[in-house]
């Protein structure tokens, strides 16, 4: 049976022609306010016990904190908050410690790429200052002045940057605004607006560095740079896995992979472990936080809720940065973040930093860390320490 089609708009007009190339976008991480606790679902299920770690959790100077196996070898059970801060750095671009003080105006001083863009979240109701880190180790900061608060239909204000907002190449930062969509040259500190009818709320870039996929509630645009044609697709807004030539949408338990030209190739259940109970999987499917990220035929995404009770209390541990196979949905590794001193959305998946290390973030009241999973081997590094209350989009490291 045929695939549904719609229309396609050039600049934001409507025109003529088939349903152009398909992608998916995730929702923004909203980090909270302070620790939180999780209430016991209804028929829980919980993790196998815990088997000892194979190296003192607490890490050392010269060797990773080796996450603890369960029963069930894919799933591992990640460093406690208060060892996140011995754990060995992983060599990065990135220095040990961010902070945008002393940055330079965009304007003054663009750069040749970015490593990542930075915002603050007290600043959620207005625009707020954005900044670059360059490749050169300096901070530039954006000129957000002519920008909108980002909005939904119903008022829901949100953090003007997306964590999938900075391009695979460093070199351009695209921003949602009601009816357009910004995008910024970082090389040159020039803006570009492309209409974009609606409540636009968040962008993600395909690999290419020259097509965004543009989230709203209800629709999912493709916006080619290069020509200004936006095309939408033939499903809604939110559950997108970026980083991926492969264009996939992960939403509840339903994950799909689409072609560029809006066809559906396949559909396939998520089957995480972790983050499900049974009353509520089978109609809701997981509760996803932050987007996925895809890389060689996986996708890493944090699921909520994954942790068992802790005795006599119905307090559940944990959230989980899981890894699934993009074309079966099953798990391939999980990474159980223990304790109940992380915020809800704790762990966002920000990219990957090549095949094999996940790069997430860990934010509690106290400390907010960009962190490394190395999923074969369960080694858990520290990247950076970020400022507290802050979201991050990657770029290339």
């Amino acid at each position: 049976m045929e695939e549904p089609r719609g229309e396609v708009l050039e600049n934001g007009r409507p025109g003529l022609g088939r349903w152009g190339r398909a992608g998916v976008v995730a929702a923004v991480l909203a980090l909270g306010a302070g620790a939180l606790t999780w209430p016991q679902a209804a028929d829980p299920a919980p993790l196998p016990v815990a088997a000892a770690a194979t190296t003192p959790p607490s890490g050392t100077a010269g060797r990773p904190y080796q996450a603890g196996l369960t029963e069930d070898r894919r799933i591992r059970l990640g460093p406690p908050v208060e060892a996140e801060g011995r754990l060995p750095r992983l060599p990065t671009a990135l220095p040990g410690r961010l902070s945008p003080d002393g940055a330079v105006p965009l304007g003054e001083d663009p750069v040749a790429r970015a490593l990542l863009l930075i915002q603050e979240t007290r600043e959620v109701q207005t625009t707020g200052p954005v900044f670059a880190l360059g490749d050169d180790g300096r901070f530039r900061e954006l000129d957000t002045t002519s920008l909108r608060p980002v909005a939904d239909r119903h008022g829901n204000v949100q953090t003007l940057l997306d964590d999938t907002a900075l391009s695979p190449d460093g070199r351009r930062a695209a921003f949602a605004q009601r009816d357009e969509v910004a995008v910024l040259d970082l090389t040159t500190a020039r803006l570009h607006r492309w209409r974009l009818p609606g409540y636009n709320e968040v962008v993600s870039w395909l690999p290419d560095s020259a097509t965004l996929l543009v989230e709203q509630e209800e629709h999912a645009y493709l916006l080619d740079l290069t020509t200004g044609e936006a095309r939408r697709q033939p499903y809604p807004g939110f559950g997108t896995v970026a980083g991926s030539p492969g264009l996939h949408r992960l939403a509840g338990a339903d994950l799909t992979a689409w072609d560029r030209a809006g066809r559906r190739l396949s559909r396939t259940v998520a089957r995480p472990v972790v983050g499900v109970s049974p009353a509520w999987a089978k109609a809701a499917g997981p509760e996803w936080m932050g987007p996925g990220w895809a890389r060689g035929g996986r996708i890493a995404r944090d699921v909520f809720g994954a942790g068992q009770p802790r005795p006599y209390t119905d307090v559940f541990e944990a959230e989980a940065l899981v890894v699934l196979d993009a074309a079966t949905g099953r798990l391939d590794a999980a990474l159980v973040h223990q304790g109940v001193d992380r915020m809800k959305g704790c762990c966002g998946v920000l990219g990957w930093y090549d095949a094999g290390t996940v790069m997430f973030t860990s934010s509690s009241a106290a400390a907010h860390r960009l962190l490394a999973w190395r999923v074969g081997t369960g080694e858990v590094f520290r990247v950076t320490e970020l400022p507290l209350g802050t979201v991050v989009a990657l770029g290339p490291l």
